[in-house]
């Protein structure tokens, strides 16, 4: 083997190696947190005073408190610009809002994004149609859960009570849930 073809070579498997080791670093705070179940995990902790979270519900994106929701199912969905379940899970989410966003369901997308990534979130938040907001525009949003992994999701019901939260992605599951709040419309 030439000299020269030895170090294309190698040269493909740094990259093949760096690429790899990348990927994990950054998919570990997503896999890490689904030990007990490699699917998804339920959350285990409730958000403390629901109804007075304020979540970026409008296209404008101007805050509201949950408690002025009552008669809307609100979910909140926690992602990241660089968490890959999180982007799978975005067309999904995006076509249950469209589906049943005349039904009053209200869908949320909070960024945990750092700073640095206000460029790709901003890229990213274009391709759904339900309103976004980076956690770091809504003082205390993120505080005020219990996001163990991402993507995060919780789903309040008509009352503004957490009906249900998951976290991982797991298809289908959103859509069930919403169609069983909805058999139960006060």
């Amino acid at each position: 083997m030439s000299p020269y073809l030895r170090a294309r070579l190698m040269a493909s498997l740094l990259v093949a190696v760096v690429l790899v080791s990348l990927y994990s670093v950054f998919t570990i705070p997503t896999r890490m947190k689904d030990v007990g179940n490699p699917q998804v995990k339920e959350a285990a902790q409730k958000p403390a005073d629901a109804p007075n979270i304020v979540v970026p519900v409008v296209n404008d994106q101007t805050p509201v408190p949950l408690s002025e929701l009552k008669g809307k199912i609100v979910i909140l969905d926690f992602w990241a610009t660089w968490c890959g379940p999180c982007r799978m899970s975005m067309p999904e989410i995006d076509e249950v809002y469209l589906k049943y966003k005349d039904k009053g369901v209200i869908v949320a997308g909070i960024s945990v994004d750092k700073e640095e990534a206000r460029a790709q979130y901003k890229i990213l938040r274009k391709s759904v149609h339900y309103p976004t907001v980076m956690s770091l525009d809504v003082k205390g949003l993120l505080e005020a859960f219990e996001v163990t992994g991402l993507p995060a999701m919780y789903v309040f019901d008509q009352n503004g009570n957490k009906h249900a939260s998951i976290s991982g992605y797991r298809p289908g599951w959103l859509e069930g849930v919403v169609q069983e709040l909805l058999k139960k419309r006060p």
